[in-house]
C-alpha cells in the first residue's frame, strides 16, 4: 500500500479529498524529490550558508570564514582571560591565607619564647 492509497483510504470520500489535497497544495511525498523536499530545501539552505562562508570581498579578499574566525577566537581568547583572572584571585587568596597562617605560627613562637624567658627569670630570681 503506497502513501497514496493510504491517505485515500479507499472510501469515495477519501478519495475526493485526497485528491483535492494533493492537486491544490502541491504535496510531495516524497522529502528527497526534485521539487522541492524538505531534504532539497536543507541542502539549498546549506549551500547559501557555504555560499556566503566563503565569499570573498573583492577589496582585500577576507571571507565571511575569515570574519567568522576571527570572533570565534576573540571570544575565546576572551573567555581565555576571564579564567586566568579567575585563577589568578584564587592564587592571591591561597597566597593570603599562607601568608596569615605563617604570621601566627611567627606570633605563637614569639609568645613561647617570651614565655620560656618570663619562667627563666622567675627561676634565677628566687
Amino acid at each position: 500500500m503506497d502513501f497514496l492509497t493510504a491517505l485515500k483510504g479507499g472510501t469515495p470520500l477519501g478519495d475526493t479529498f485526497a485528491d483535492r489535497l494533493i492537486k491544490t497544495s502541491g504535496f510531495v511525498p516524497n522529502l528527497a524529490s526534485n521539487s522541492g523536499g524538505f531534504l532539497n530545501t536543507a541542502k539549498n539552505a546549506l549551500g547559501n550558508f557555504g555560499d556566503w562562508l566563503f565569499k570573498e570581498n573583492n577589496t582585500n579578499k577576507i571571507t565571511n570564514f575569515d570574519k567568522l574566525s576571527n570572533i570565534l577566537g576573540g571570544a575565546g581568547a576572551l573567555y581565555s582571560a576571564y579564567n586566568q583572572q579567575k585563577m589568578a584571585k584564587k592564587n592571591f587568596d591561597l597566597q593570603k591565607q599562607a601568608f596569615d597562617f605563617n604570621k601566627y605560627l611567627s606570633n605563637e613562637e614569639l609568645r613561647r619564647r617570651a614565655n620560656i624567658e618570663n619562667k627563666l627569670q622567675n627561676v634565677w630570681a628566687s
